[in-house]
């Protein structure tokens, strides 16, 4: 049986979290939307950790689309890692799924905290700068770029103010060394999942950052771009690969998928009633 519980944390009560738990747990597992991304668009990932018995929190970041506080016009990574920090002050978590953007604030943070889980990176974002300019063509670098705070940016459809950057840069985020200085002090287990077709973020970076960890398992999918979610099957793809990856150091080798439409009537069941058995945990 799986239940579901929707938590409003933080002083002003206004970061939105959904907590899955699953009878027989064997972990628990924090799942970090990608940018402008809702915790509803993350629920195939956690459909899938709850049937191999692994617990899910997701939040809706604040500043985000989604039922938490702010528009995305005024997000900062420092603002995203207060959200992590303020689910990590509340709950206990055996592993951190980090997609995209939301991988540099977390992984500095658990670095900080010297936090000694597993964090999985999905399509992780290692230079913040050079994803900037794929994105927007804005070279942070180039001193004759407008680096007005309340500039605007369009990234992936949002428009977001300037500060992103220069928050990002303020706090140590914004650039490659950055993310290789966080890695190299990183205590946990880490993973990596890359797309060779991924535009956003150079696969060859991943794999620099990757070789100054401690313990670090790299996995590089020749079919994923950045926008695997766009995709159902690329994005099973990619759940799988995470959730499979994190699963083996509990000894399971395969995760074990449920079908679409089980995953919709779970989601629509745990909606409607806050319990469902449809997704079959396995025992």
């Amino acid at each position: 049986m799986i239940r579901s519980f929707t938590h409003s944390l933080g002083p002003d009560a206004d970061l939105v979290v959904d907590q899955y738990d699953v009878d027989g747990a064997i972990a628990r597992a924090l799942v970090l939307p990608g940018f402008g991304r809702t915790a509803d668009e993350y629920f195939h990932l956690s459909a899938l950790l709850l049937r191999n018995r692994v617990s899910v929190l997701v939040p809706d970041f604040r500043q985000h689309p989604g039922r938490s506080a702010g528009t995305i016009m005024d997000f900062t990574l420092a603002g995203q890692a207060q959200d992590v920090a303020t689910i990590l002050d509340e709950f206990e978590v055996d592993a951190v799924l980090a997609t995209s953007l939301s991988f540099p604030p977390t992984l500095r943070l658990l670095t900080e905290r010297d936090w000694r889980g597993r964090l999985v990176g999905i399509v992780p974002v290692v230079c913040c700068a050079d994803t900037l300019q794929v994105v927007t063509n804005v070279d942070y670098r180039d001193p004759a770029e407008d680096h007005s705070p309340d500039r605007i940016l369009n990234i992936d459809g949002f428009d977001v103010r300037f500060e992103l950057a220069l928050d990002a840069d303020r706090n140590g985020l914004m650039f490659l060394n950055d993310t290789v200085g966080n890695t190299e002090r990183f205590g946990g287990a880490l993973t990596m999942i890359a797309g060779a077709r991924d535009t956003w973020v150079d696969a060859d970076q991943v794999r620099l950052v990757a070789q100054t960890a401690k313990s670090c398992d790299l996995v590089i999918l020749d079919e994923i771009g950045h926008d695997f979610g766009r995709s159902v099957r690329r994005a099973r793809l990619m759940f799988q690969s995470a959730a499979e990856n994190f699963l083996r150091s509990y000894g399971i080798e395969a995760a074990t998928d449920a079908p679409i439409d089980v995953v919709i009537r779970s989601r629509q069941e745990l909606r409607e009633t806050g319990t469902t058995a449809v997704l079959g945990a396995l025992a």
